[in-house]
Order: structure tokens, then C-alpha cells, then sequence
């Protein structure tokens, strides 16, 4: 069978088959992805073989319900190929390719199971209270009564959360840019204020310390510089009106002989799901057990608030706490488009505003979705 490289989300997977000089062609998996590095499964054994290295840790997780302790709960069992697209950035497609992918990858295999594809599975290790004690991010795992604790009981020194926990995951997703790369590496970054005159290029960047309100990743009071890789999304992510004016500018790291530093570090949160599972295939049980908080902390810092700015708590605490490690920064994708990044860094003064321009909001369109 012929699988390609858009069937993963897993950037790892994915790089494996686009360097093992997979020829170009179309998925049998989906057959609309076409011109695409490709490999068929029946005769590519050196690519099979690390694939499914990659891969058989995961399934080991699993067993089938009949192998799982009595008390085990009934509303954690689930088909292979659910609990794969669920608990797992790995696949790019649905229920029944998964299996018809994992099936492939795994026949013939005598160290996997064959039940597993056929019978519903459970993870044996959330029955593991030790384990979870001592590998879980949250308490309980409960984002939303962490999120609760933080709004309105315990904000500054709270005991829900393992920092320590969270920084190995955190620590996954580290970058780090030369500065006198930087500006080549990430060549466009674009700030937009919303405001009716700007007489010099300063008045673009990040307001001072006393006039700062709570932002999507700090606090009141807390100068920090949003920016993004496409001028059209930072005017977007700062939710116009019709006929609004917007000052956009084109923003760049100051000349390095100005800076003492010799590189920016970033905590890459675009894909923290993905860039999670990477690190190491010992940790696959770890990850597993915080995947659904992983996955929350990726989600929410792409969405906007709907409510004065308090959903934007938790990731203020969370943004904080990568600033105490060390880090410049933070990745993170726009809910605009996924294909543009946005970027908090927390010294503005690192950057300067090349040139900027004066725009006229002419058009604002919304999309509407039925709910529940």
C-alpha cells in the first residue's frame, strides 16, 4: 500500500518519508493527495522499519478491553483508530484510514497484536495512580478546574500544576535563532495598531508599562510585543471595525552589535502537540497521560477571549512561567490561518519599526457555524 506524507501530522514521520528519497505520486490512502513523497509499504522495508519504530511504543500503550483490569472504565474504551486520532498528534485523516494505514505498517508484524485492530483498547497506565501522581502536568488532570482556580482562588502560587512537568514538554519546543540570523531566518514580522494618528515609528511598538492592559499572554502592566508573519492577520487579530484606521508596521531584531545577546531562544508552541511526542520514545507514556492538557494549551493561545481577557489567565501564568525559564519568546499559530505565526517576545526593546504604512479598514467579514 502507497502512504504519503500529508496521511502524518507528525513533523517526525513526516520528515522520514520526504528524506528516504520517497518518489513523488498519489496516496492510495486518499487519493486526492497527489504529488506527494510517497512510500508503498509491500516493498519499502528500511522506511517501514523506522516508521513502525516510531509507532510501536504508541501501540504498545494499548491493550485489548478483555487484557485490561476489571474496574477498568467502560467510556475509555474506544476503536484503535479513534484512540490513535484522539489522543495522538499523528494522523492527518479519519477513523477507517488510520486503521487501513496501521494495519499495513503493522502486518505481518509479530510483536504487535493483531486484536488491537479489530477489538476496542484501553491504556492500562491510567490506572497507574502512581504514575499519574507523579507524571501528570494538572492535578486530576482538569484543565477547566485549573482554569477556575487560577480566575478566582489561587493565581500566584498555585498547586495544581506540576512547573516541573510542564517544563519537560515546555523544553521539547525550544528554538534558538542566531541574532545575526534572525532577521533572515524570520525576513517578515508585522505589528498593526488600531488608532487614528501615529507621528513616529516608536509609537507602533509596544506601549509603555503603565498604559499596558492584559494581552493574550501577559499581564497588566507587563510590556510585551505581539507580532506576526503576515500583515494582513495582525490586523485581523486585532479585530477591526469597518472603516477603522490601522497603522501596520514591518518590524525587525535591532542590529546584534546593539544586542548583548548572541541568540533568541523561543519556546515553539504552534504545534505543541506534534513537537511533544518528538523527544523521545521513553516518554511516550508521559505524553499520553497529558495529551488532552498539551493540547488545551496549543488550542487556547490561539484563541481569541471571549470574555475581558480572563480566558487569557492560565496563559498568562503559563507564558510567565516559559519567561522564568530563560526564554525570548513564543510561537504560536494564528486561529486566522493556520499557515501564519504569530510572536510574543518579552523585551520589545530587542526590536525596532522599519517603516510602517497608514490603512483604511474597508471590509470585515464573519463566518457563521451552527452550535449545539
Amino acid at each position: 500500500m502507497k502512504i504519503c506524507e500529508k496521511c502524518f501530522r507528525n513533523s517526525e514521520i513526516k520528515e522520514i518519508l520526504k528524506n528516504s528519497n520517497a518518489p513523488i505520486g498519489q496516496c492510495d490512502i486518499d487519493p486526492s493527495h497527489k504529488n506527494v513523497h510517497i512510500f508503498d509499504t509491500s516493498i519499502e522495508n528500511e522506511t517501514l522499519q523506522v516508521v513502525r519504530d516510531c509507532l510501536r511504543p504508541i501501540l504498545d500503550i494499548y491493550s485489548i478491553s478483555s487484557d485490561l483490569p476489571e474496574n477498568y472504565s467502560i467510556e475509555k474504551l474506544y476503536t484503535l483508530s479513534h484512540a490513535l486520532r484522539n489522543d495522538w498528534a499523528i494522523f492527518n485523516v479519519e477513523d477507517p484510514q488510520i486503521k487501513e494505514i496501521v494495519i499495513s505498517l503493522f502486518k505481518n508484524d509479530n510483536d504487535v497484536d493483531s486484536r488491537l485492530f479489530e477489538q476496542q483498547v484501553g491504556a492500562r497506565i491510567l490506572t497507574d495512580k502512581t504514575f499519574l501522581k507523579e507524571n501528570l502536568i494538572l492535578k486530576n488532570n482538569d484543565w477547566n478546574l485549573f482554569c477556575e482556580e487560577l480566575k478566582y482562588n489561587q493565581r500566584f502560587h498555585n498547586n495544581m500544576i506540576s512547573l516541573q512537568n510542564l517544563k519537560v514538554f515546555i523544553e521539547a519546543t525550544r528554538i534558538s535563532i542566531p541574532v545575526h540570523e534572525f532577521n533572515s531566518q524570520i525576513p517578515h514580522l508585522y505589528r498593526a495598531r488600531i488608532v487614528d494618528f501615529i507621528s513616529q515609528q516608536s509609537e507602533i511598538m509596544a506601549p509603555p508599562k503603565d498604559a499596558v492592559t492584559p494581552g493574550r499572554l501577559n499581564a497588566q502592566w507587563i510590556r510585551v510585543l505581539y507580532l506576526s508573519t503576515s500583515p494582513t492577520i495582525c490586523v485581523d487579530e486585532c479585530r477591526p471595525k469597518h472603516n477603522d484606521i490601522v497603522y501596520v508596521g514591518e518590524i525587525q531584531l535591532k542590529d546584534n552589535n546593539k544586542l548583548d545577546k548572541k541568540s533568541l531562544l523561543i519556546a515553539d508552541l504552534s504545534d505543541f502537540t506534534s513537537k511533544s511526542l518528538n523527544r523521545g520514545l521513553e516518554e511516550v507514556s508521559k505524553y499520553y497521560v497529558n495529551y488532552d492538557v498539551i493540547k488545551q494549551i496549543q488550542n487556547g493561545i490561539s484563541e481569541p477571549s471571549s470574555s475581558q481577557g480572563q480566558d487569557y489567565i492560565p496563559f498568562q501564568y503559563i507564558a510567565d512561567f516559559i519567561k522564568s525559564l530563560g526564554y525570548d519568546g513564543i510561537k504560536y499559530s494564528s486561529i486566522f490561518d493556520t499557515t501564519t505565526f504569530n510572536y510574543m517576545f518579552f523585551e520589545p526593546e530587542l526590536f525596532e519599526c522599519k517603516y510602517w504604512s497608514k490603512k483604511i479598514v474597508t471590509n470585515v467579514s464573519l463566518k457563521l457555524e451552527n452550535t449545539d
